[in-house]
């Protein structure tokens, strides 16, 4: 298992803080038909690359897969490690999206997200269906692109890297804890943009 410094983990974790927020907007368009600040003043939802990031820390990826750091699966076929590295991102997200659903509605009063209009939905903050689709991105992700970004990662000069591990984790974190301040003490969501596309506008249109 490669072995990252803190400063290059804390970029890929900023990397996936701001592919999580591409992907939750793409979500929000197609099933609600526009995009959004989804929260935050910054386009990074850090709690997308803790999660990733925690998750590599824990299991590696799944060329090279190990339980909790040391409990290497290298004797099963590629394959096998593809499946059991999908089912144990599988618990891990659903456990992830119930406890973050749960924290937030606790420390703002607001329901963010609602799956209960999805068939197999456990909770209003998790379903089968979507942590079948996280897991899937995940294990795809650590699987073909988490080693060539570290790689591109690990070119940078170290004291650059460190540097701009500091900046970024400083904005993201102080972005997230601002917004999350703001929703505490407004019981609403923090939507300071929100943004239609063009053509779903006219599409619209012609339909009603």
């Amino acid at each position: 298992m490669e072995i990252y410094n803190v400063a290059q983990l804390g970029i890929m974790a900023v990397v996936i803080s701001f592919l999580g927020f591409v992907l939750e907007n793409v979500w929000l368009l197609v099933t609600k038909g526009y995009m959004d600040n989804r929260n935050m003043s910054l386009p990074f939802l850090l709690g997308y690359g803790g999660a990733v990031v925690g998750m590599y820390v824990t299991l590696g990826t799944p060329e090279e897969m190990v339980l909790f750091g040391y409990m290497s699966m290298k004797k099963h076929s590629l394959r096998a490690r593809l499946f059991m590295y999908f089912a144990v991102v599988f618990v891990l997200v659903s456990l992830g999206e119930i406890a973050m659903g749960k924290l937030i509605e606790m420390s703002t009063g607001i329901i963010c997200w609602d799956y209960t209009w999805l068939p197999m939905h456990v909770t209003r903050y998790t379903s089968v269906l979507t942590s079948l689709g996280f897991s899937l991105i995940i294990t795809v992700f650590m699987n073909e692109f988490f080693v060539p970004i570290m790689t591109a990662i690990q070119s940078i000069d170290p004291v650059n890297c460190r540097n701009g591990c500091i900046v970024l984790l400083t904005l993201t974190s102080l972005d997230t804890m601002v917004s999350f301040n703001t929703m505490h003490k407004t019981h609403k969501l923090n939507q300071k943009w929100r943004a239609e596309p063009l053509f779903l506008k006219e599409l619209r249109k012609k339909h009603s």
